[in-house]
Parts: structure tokens; sequence; C-alpha cells
């Protein structure tokens, strides 16, 4: 998967909190081991990974520092960069996902609320509570973000030998979108009406 040389990326949708340190916690929608044989099921045999609970610890939640946030704005500029780095991939799939869900809420009258996705490593604190690196990629419904260690495709590649490169890791941003979208009023206008062509987006 190739993103146009060309193309400019929007770091704004990004918040890089890659470094920080805050306290153990409890979390949200996503993963662990469980959660990485689940999305591999998805990815091989074409099943969707499940909401799975996290930890139950208590912790704060870190703040994207200056320098971090400098390092994404500055080196993830182009679809060049996003070719040939994986945050600056995970920058441009996930511009390419949240332009994607704006087209298609706007062709239905509707209204796509975008939402960002947090760069961690190691640990995390969001509104649902505190997320260790071993859950995977998650949504909080409560801050209605995505996070995202970007290790965790390391491990995909070092652990399970999981093969599918950047499309893998476009899936499991586009995946947790779906948890995104799922929380839209127009989304959830589908059930009111009968559109269960709206109901049926995600299964």
């Amino acid at each position: 998967m190739q993103f146009d040389d060309d193309a400019r990326l929007d770091t704004s949708e990004v918040q890089d909190v890659r470094g920080s340190r805050i306290p153990g916690g409890k979390a949200t929608v996503g993963g662990g081991i469980a959660g990485l044989i689940a999305l591999l099921l998805g990815l091989f045999l074409g099943v969707g990974p499940d909401q799975l609970g996290l930890s139950d610890e208590e912790g704060g939640r870190p703040v994207a520092t200056a320098s971090a946030l400098a390092q994404v704005q500055q080196s993830c500029r182009t679809g060049q960069d996003a070719n040939t780095r994986d945050d600056c991939r995970m920058v441009a799939v996930v511009n390419s996902v949240q332009d994607y869900w704006d087209q298609e809420f706007q062709r239905r009258s509707g209204t796509y609320t975008r939402s960002p996705t947090v760069f961690f490593s190691r640990r995390v604190g969001t509104a649902c509570g505190a997320a260790t690196s071993a859950v995977g990629p998650f949504y909080c419904p409560g801050d209605r973000k995505v996070y995202l260690d970007l290790g965790f495709f390391d491990e995909l590649r070092s652990t399970f030998g999981a093969s599918g490169g950047a499309f893998a890791q476009a899936y499991v941003v586009a995946h947790e979108y779906g948890h995104h979208v799922q929380g839209q009023q127009w989304f959830h206008q589908g059930f009111e009406t009968g559109d269960m062509a709206r109901c049926n987006t995600f299964r």
C-alpha cells in the first residue's frame, strides 16, 4: 500500500505523547494478548476483533510534549514520508479514514465528528482510565480518541509472524475508527428510522 508522494499530511489529527510518564491504570475498548489473537483472526480470517476489557488500575493522563509534537509535525509532511515511516503512515491512514467518513456522512446528510489518534508508548491515560501497551490499539468512548502504540505492529511481526504490512496497519486503525463511527448520532438514527444499510455498516 503506497500513498501519493505529493499528498499533504494533516498532523493536527494526531496527538503524540510517546515518552510521557504516567501512573498505571484501567481502560477501554481494544485488545491485549487476547486482542492480538482476535486481531489476527480479523486480518487473516475476516473476523472482526471483539471489544475486550482491560486492566482495572488507576492512573493519570499524559500531555503531548512540544518535542514530541514537533517530531511528528516536522517529519510527517507528505505521502513520501508516509511511505517510509510508520508514524507518518499512521498519520496518512488517520487522514484517509476520517476523510472517507466525513464524505460518507455528508452524502447521507449527516455530520461526522472527527476524532484524533493518540500515539503513546508503554502506557497512557485516557478518559476511560489508563492502559498499557499490552492492550493493543483501542478506542475510548469517554474522550472519543483512538489510542495506538506503534510498537504493537512490531509485536505482530516478531511474535505472531504477521505479514500484512501497511495494509494490516491500516486495517487496525480503520477498525478502531469503526467504534467511533458507531457512537455518532447519524449512525444511531439508522436504528430509529429503520435504515438497515446504515445499521449494518459494522458487523
